[in-house]
């Protein structure tokens, strides 16, 4: 990819970044390889970035601000709780799409200290945004009123342990798949499948 007078160095970093990032994962891929994908010197690279996870690190930011804003945009939506979750996992799985299991295995045991504070606070916004809402709905009596509000948030984090286990990854080797029946068999379990890609 040539570096054009519209593309920016740094965006034309990420893109390449993005791209062996989403297939290779972190730690296999090179500063050299990123530079050669992007068309640019090592020397353009290290005016922008200090190393390969601070590039690793924006990219993941990025994701994550652009999921929190695709999930607070539907989920203020007037529809029906089942609707808007209906649209969030198909946003979740959009934004899952492409990423192999390398790159998610690299950032989910990654022990750099930045990296952790960032998943889990992602990981907090969400469950405690997805509390709100789901509070919210047993006030409207949209969901049970029985409904146990922590004990969805446990399998939540109950799912990005299965999206790691070996069995889970044998029945569904594409991490978008994986989201998509995860969530889907959260929320809607197993007669709900139908209904849930509607």
């Amino acid at each position: 990819m040539q570096v054009t007078s519209s593309t920016t160095s740094k965006t034309a970093l990420l893109k390449a970044a993005k791209d062996l990032f989403w297939v290779h994962g972190i730690k296999r891929v090179s500063v050299e390889e990123i530079c050669s994908t992007a068309g640019l010197s090592k020397m353009t690279f290290y005016r922008n970035f200090p190393n390969k996870e601070a590039i690793a690190y924006e990219l993941m930011r990025s994701l994550i601000r652009e999921s929190h804003a695709d999930y607070e945009e539907i989920m203020e939506r007037p529809e029906s709780l089942s609707a808007r979750l209906r649209k969030v996992i198909r946003v979740k799985t959009k934004h899952s799409q492409g990423i192999s299991d390398e790159f998610l295995y690299d950032m989910l045991r990654s022990e750099d200290p930045k990296f952790k504070k960032l998943i889990e606070d992602g990981k907090k916004k969400a469950s405690e945004r997805l509390s709100h809402y789901l509070y919210e709905s047993i006030g409207r009596a949209e969901i049970d009123q029985d409904t146990n509000v922590e004990f969805i948030l446990y399998w939540l984090d109950e799912i990005s342990i299965k999206m790691e286990d070996e069995a889970m990854i044998a029945i569904f080797p594409d991490p978008a798949e994986r989201i998509d029946h995860l969530s889907r068999l959260l929320f809607f379990g197993i007669s709900g499948r139908t209904n849930a890609r509607n």
